[in-house]
């Protein structure tokens, strides 16, 4: 019977125990054949690169002195196999020594710890006693902690005053120590300049700026520093020229979508909330509305895609997607939803993909390139570590505990491949904390890892939902 295969390469990194913690195995790369007759064959090309190889060192483990991606010494098996478990062939590539990993080979940032409570980056440390005295490890034959009695879940009344109150945040309240403090702008931005029609429109429309990059200000000592070149420039003309009114309009509204200003030339858009369902709920919110009884396709969840390893089925999904949003006049999509399959008891994970970063981002990737090349935003989420539905936003949000190396693995790393191969322009954060920090304004999440190490150049929406604590 004629059919289609998945051609998987692993790989086997050298372990030692007690050291830094590696899984056996690791998908490194994967591809899907074309359909086969019975006795056809296909020569498949699969590719990584050594850098995709190396584990993210949270807590110099190996006592080097240094805490980041490591390649360490010694032999890297790799091999196909059928699945995880069951290798078809192999080879053996040595590593002499040790290799430390402190650039992004793709976006060329430095890479450095962010989530282990280093100086200036307290607030967003992802670990905490609990987490890091009961850690499985592989070298202990990945014995279970023994679990923790009430009195040892239950939080003193200070520490629960500290979470309540992040409940809400107010830039007015930003001081000199934080780190995205800004005292001075540039002295070249200015408010409502320039000339405006007799109807008030403004002699720049936005339209005027299809194709034109924006460089963002750099900001040393709290003083910001505009860019010079000439796309940058041209951005600023033309916000310079917008009233209080009309930037407060712009960003005050964004759920399902934004009001249009049309002095200014910004038409309304319109963001429809789905996983695989594109516009189910298209008559339920504000924004751009399409036409009435008519909604985009029913696709099987995300959790069947995953099932199928298959990049360029998703990539069709997305065109097919894109088309839909083009029809109903839609420019966002509040997905594709990413989170890891970490427990059966995840209450969303039929809108995730599957339980591994890497599979899980290359199928994202397909689907977001696919959505943007038809001018369709895709919002992915919910960014990051959406594990549980029950109690996610109370009080400020369910803590998340995880080590840097599990969140860069394997919780980020879908995130990490739809914005470098993807081109992913957006994300919709997760109500959940990472340690005691929101998703929705963790510096060190949305700006340190996202902006300066991946690249990302996007926007970002929080989640939404109508409960009463986040009426603000």
């Amino acid at each position: 019977m004629a059919g289609k295969d998945v051609v998987q390469l692993y790989y086997t990194a050298p372990y030692t125990e007690a050291g830094i913690e590696k899984a056996h195995v690791n998908l490194g790369a994967f591809a899907k054949t074309n359909l086969l007759q019975p006795g056809e064959s296909e020569v498949v090309t699969l590719q990584l690169v050594a850098q995709d190889m190396a584990s993210f060192d949270w807590n110099d483990a190996n006592d080097n002195g240094f805490r980041g991606y490591e390649l360490e010494a010694g032999d890297y098996v790799l091999s196909i196999r059928s699945n995880a478990h069951d290798e078809i062939a192999s080879i053996t590539r040595t590593i002499p020594s040790d290799i430390q990993c402190t650039t992004d080979y793709t976006t060329g940032a430095e890479i450095r710890p962010l989530f282990g409570g280093d100086e200036g980056l307290e607030d967003y440390k992802s670990t905490n006693d609990t987490l890091e005295n009961n850690l499985m490890s592989r070298g202990s034959g990945l014995e279970l902690p023994a679990p923790l009695n009430r009195e040892e879940r239950t939080w003193s009344q200070v520490e629960v005053d500290e979470l309540d109150s992040q409940k809400t945040f107010f830039s007015c309240d930003d001081t000199e120590e934080d780190p995205w403090y800004v005292s001075q702008v540039p002295s070249t931005w200015t408010q409502n300049k320039g000339e405006r029609d007799e109807d008030g429109k403004t002699a720049i429309q936005l339209a005027d700026l299809m194709g034109l990059s924006y460089t963002e200000p750099t900001v040393v000592g709290g003083v910001a520093t505009a860019a010079t070149d000439e796309g940058t420039q041209k951005w600023d003309e033309y916000m310079n020229q917008l009233t209080w009114e009309e930037l407060t309009t712009i960003v005050s509204y964004g759920g399902f979508g934004q009001p249009g200003v049309e002095t200014i030339g910004k038409k309304q858009n319109g963001a429809y909330d789905a996983a695989a369902h594109p516009f189910w709920n298209g008559g339920m919110f504000g924004g751009a509305q399409p036409p009435e009884d008519q909604m985009g396709t029913n696709w099987v969840t995300p959790a069947v895609w995953g099932c199928t390893w298959n990049v360029d089925l998703l990539r069709q999904i997305g065109v097919m997607t894109g088309n839909e949003a083009l029809f109903f006049n839609v420019n966002g999509l509040y997905g594709f939803s990413t989170n890891i399959h970490r427990s059966p008891f995840g209450g969303r994970n039929f809108e995730y993909l599957s339980e591994d970063g890497l599979l899980s981002g290359k199928l994202l990737a397909a689907l977001c390139k696919a959505c943007t090349e038809k001018g369709l935003v895709t919002y992915t989420k919910h960014f990051m570590m959406n594990n549980q539905e029950t109690n996610r936003n109370t009080n400020g949000g369910v803590m998340t505990w995880a080590t840097e190396q599990a969140i860069r693995e394997i919780y980020a790393k879908p995130y990490e491949i739809a914005v470098k191969e993807g081109n992913n322009s957006a994300f919709m954060t997760a109500f959940n904390r990472i340690g005691k920090s929101t998703c929705s304004d963790n510096y060190a999440l949305l700006e340190l890892l996202t902006r300066g190490e991946w690249g990302f150049c996007g926007h970002n929406v929080t989640d939404y939902m109508d409960y009463a604590e986040y009426r603000y």
